[in-house]
């Protein structure tokens, strides 16, 4: 039987990220939490440059 490489690597990506997330969570967390403040404030981030240019 002949497993794609897709197949193999999937589940070998999902345990480092899994280690990474054990080991890391501090790091992790913090980079989620900017993402999150990210988003909330994109709308704001665009309006301001929409307004910006007239």
């Amino acid at each position: 039987m002949n497993i794609s490489r897709v197949y193999s690597v999937v589940p070998f990506l999902l345990a480092l990220l899994i280690l990474a997330i054990g080991i890391y969570p501090n790091y992790i967390e913090q980079v989620l939490w900017n993402l999150i403040d990210e988003i909330k404030n994109a709308p704001y981030k665009y309006i301001n440059i929409i307004l910006s240019l007239k």
